[in-house]
């Protein structure tokens, strides 16, 4: 009888072991990296929690971070949820990471456009029109180079619905870019929004 009750009590439906595995991982995230020896089944359960929140610092990190999920881009599209381009980031480097990642829900794009490209042959502007964020803070010069600036005409922009523009500049020629068009807003900042005069 004893060998019986012990049979049960060493096995878990796989819900209820992955429910505790999900559980600790979130409790403890500098122990993912242990628990993802421990079986197969808990590195499948767990590795997407590392790719949840990316953010790419530098052109290392953004190169490594390509390498790794090249060779899995389903993987890419359905674990990374949030993303992080930083300035240090080439346009030829965020196109290549945002084409791997489709499922974004939030997005940061920092990069800079240090070559001039024109709007048109900018790298960024194709993957960001397959994009669907809602939530989204942005340097408007990522994009645009050129002075004609209209944000309604950005695809990536039709469901955003938090909205962060880091350009000063947008204080002052908001409803020339067309802010007052995109209707789906809930959230929207920029600088220089609470000025005091």
């Amino acid at each position: 009888m004893s060998a019986i009750i012990q049979n049960l009590s060493s096995y878990l439906p796989d819900e209820l072991e992955c429910n505790i595995f999900l559980l600790a991982g979130a409790n403890s995230p500098s122990n993912i990296p242990h628990y993802l020896s421990v079986a197969k089944r808990v590195h499948n359960w767990l590795e997407p929690i590392l790719y949840w929140v990316v953010d790419t610092g530098d052109e290392e990190k953004a190169k490594l971070f390509i390498l790794c999920l090249q060779l899995q881009p389903g993987f890419a599209k359905m674990s990374v949820k949030v993303l992080h381009l930083q300035p240090a980031v080439s346009p030829e480097q965020g196109a290549k990471i945002l084409a791997l990642c489709q499922g974004l829900q939030e997005l940061t794009l920092q990069i800079i456009n240090r070559t001039n490209l024109l709007d048109e042959e900018n790298p960024l502007r194709g993957p960001l029109r397959d994009l669907r964020p809602t939530t989204l803070c942005m340097n408007i010069a990522s994009v645009f180079y050129g002075p004609n600036i209209y944000l309604p005409d950005l695809v990536l922009l039709r469901l955003v619905q938090h909205l962060h523009l880091t350009n000063g500049w947008v204080a002052w020629q908001g409803l020339f870019i067309g802010l007052h068009k995109l209707s789906q807003l809930t959230h929207l900042s920029r600088p220089g929004l609470l000025r005091s005069y």
